[in-house]
């Protein structure tokens, strides 16, 4: 949910990263999605999703695709104002 506390209308852009496990050697934190608000009003709220294919949690290594099982959602203004990190898992498997 993001919402306007300020006193003029504008538009917000959360942005979510992803951080997958040190083991897998990937650099974090990884943009993996932003939404860009409608205009809101003083005080007004809108709920924000981020919808996620397999891609976006895979990685390339060794002439292949692979999917990682666990890691760590964030989600803020900017990979240097996260505001919410959330660990994850998928059962997901292999990316072909």
């Amino acid at each position: 949910m993001v919402t306007n506390t300020g006193c003029a209308s504008a538009k917000a852009l959360p942005q979510l990263y992803f951080e997958f496990p040190k083991e897998v050697k990937q650099p974090a934190p990884l943009l993996k999605g932003f939404a860009k608000t409608a205009s809101l009003k003083p005080n007004a709220s809108t709920e924000v999703t981020f919808p996620l294919t397999a891609a976006q949690l895979s990685y390339f290594e060794d002439g292949a695709w692979h999917q990682v099982s666990r890691g760590v959602a964030h989600i803020g203004w900017s990979s240097a104002d996260i505001l919410l990190s959330v660990p994850f898992t998928t059962e997901l498997e292999l990316l072909v």
